[in-house]
């Protein structure tokens, strides 16, 4: 079926089967029969299939980065953003994803949810996942997934006035604009676990809180967190603040944002 929809140059017939046995054409095939309602969507699903074959998913992923992001990112900063970290506590790894499959399947591992690829009844916004400012972080348990959330590079502007979000806007990249109050940050998302609690639910944030710090680190980038995060709050002294978050045009055209009560 997937060969018909998208036709496989004989040189990319290698990736192809690849792609196959690792079981994505099938998630391609439910994801597409669901959405058959939404000719774009069906077809959107086809051209990142298409670019995870031919090897050029991240070219895909990472194109118009400095229009997704609204915000002038160095050639350096850009960089270290599409490098994906892990870090190893025993038999606790946490890493960035931007593979095909680990973006594809955030709605049904560690636990089933409205992005599911089959039949989740929000999946038409889970292409966004492949947006350039977007990484999906594991936590993995000797190789089992147990809990995972999205990692955002965008801008905030901390003006408190109801105004403030009308300043949020396209910067010119041509321009050394010093008077902008938006600031480039990095957004940790609500997290999912397979029903974890006590110690085994603060661990798991912990180590999605170490990862994207170690990120925001490398990037000299403020980290702002989910709510979730004050479970682990007392040993990291995190503070509130308010602020306005960016939220960036989609590719996908739709987006789910799990850290604005769900929409």
């Amino acid at each position: 079926w997937l060969k018909e929809e998208i036709g496989i140059p004989e040189e990319h017939r290698e990736g192809f089967e690849k792609f196959c046995l690792e079981g994505n054409a099938d998630i391609t095939y439910d994801y597409y029969q669901d959405n058959s309602y939404n000719e774009e969507q069906a077809k959107n699903v086809l051209l990142i299939a298409k670019a995870a074959i031919y090897g050029k998913l991240d070219e895909v992923k990472y194109m118009n980065f400095q229009e997704e992001i609204g915000y002038p990112v160095s050639e350096d900063l850009e960089n270290v953003w599409k490098k994906n970290i892990s870090i190893e506590i025993g038999k606790i790894k946490t890493a960035e994803y931007t593979d095909f499959q680990s973006c594809m399947v955030i709605g049904e591992k560690p636990a089933r949810t409205c992005m599911n690829y089959k039949d989740g009844t929000y999946n038409e916004c889970l292409l966004s996942t492949f947006d350039a400012n977007k990484k999906i972080l594991y936590v993995t348990e000797n190789g089992t997934i147990i809990g995972r959330a999205i990692l955002r590079l965008t801008k905030a502007s901390d003006q408190k006035n109801s105004k403030s979000a009308s300043l949020l806007h396209f910067a010119d990249v041509g321009k050394n604009d010093d008077s902008s109050e938006e600031d480039l940050i990095l957004f940790l998302e609500k997290y999912y676990s397979n029903g974890f609690t006590g110690e085994k639910e603060r661990m798991i944030l912990n180590s999605l809180y170490e990862l994207a710090k170690k990120k925001a680190d490398e990037m000299k980038l403020e980290l702002v967190l989910a709510s979730d995060y004050e479970k682990i709050n007392a040993n990291n002294r995190f503070y509130r603040k308010q602020s306005y978050i960016y939220v960036s045009r989609s590719k996908n055209g739709k987006q789910y944002l799990d850290s604005l009560g769900g929409d």
